[in-house]
């Protein structure tokens, strides 16, 4: 066990605070919260891959869902998918405002996009990161404050839409447990970054 709990210690280093490794999804079953990294698993309807030279218009979905600093989790989602898929397709359109989805279908349509991809994350593990402090005043030793935030399971969803017919082409549904590396992040936003280069690359064409 002490082997596993040190190899799993450097798969935090190597591959962030999460990982779809099978290893990283043994820990976390077996040790949740504790699992020195996190991991994730995508679940995926069909293996679209978008062509190209699509056009895709990335909706901001009408559902909000707050952090405590006030940040809109489906927004920041919708920011980030867009910059991702930028990287990747020469055309690629933001919702400029929150659209509920035959609205953002109507915004899709109105612009040309070949296809409309629409976030939404369900449930976001609000963990927040550990700080130091001294034990006491007269001592130099620094010790974790006591953890904040609620459970550390996450639950988003990536749909693509063909914009002419309002089809569904593709769905993703993603799972997330977040590991103790988790703790050592002062970003809590930070393995949504992960999860979308995830989601980009698996609908971008290998050329």
């Amino acid at each position: 066990m002490r082997w596993l709990l040190l190899v799993l210690m450097a798969a935090g280093v190597l591959w962030g605070c999460q990982s779809s490794h099978p290893a990283a999804r043994t820990s976390t079953s077996w040790m949740g919260e504790f699992s020195p990294v996190g991991s994730y698993r995508v679940a995926r309807r069909h293996n679209l891959v978008l062509p190209y030279d699509a056009s895709i218009y990335v909706a901001n979905p009408a559902r909000a869902l707050m952090t405590d600093e006030g940040v809109d989790l489906n927004t920041l989602l919708a920011e980030k998918l867009k910059k991702g898929f930028s990287r990747n397709f020469s055309q690629v359109y933001p919702g400029l405002s929150k659209e509920r989805f035959h609205q953002a279908l109507h915004s899709a349509r109105q612009l040309g996009a070949q296809f409309m991809v629409m976030g939404e994350i369900e449930q976001w593990a609000d963990i927040k990161p550990v700080k130091l402090k001294p034990c006491e005043e007269d001592q130099e030793v620094a010790c974790p404050e006591e953890k904040g935030g609620s459970e550390g399971d996450s639950n988003l969803s990536v749909a693509v839409y063909e914009t002419v017919s309002g089809r569904l082409v593709d769905l993703m549904s993603i799972h997330s447990q977040r590991g103790i590396m988790a703790y050592l992040f002062e970003d809590n936003q930070k393995p949504l970054d992960q999860l979308v280069t995830e989601v980009v690359g698996s609908l971008t064409e290998k050329h």
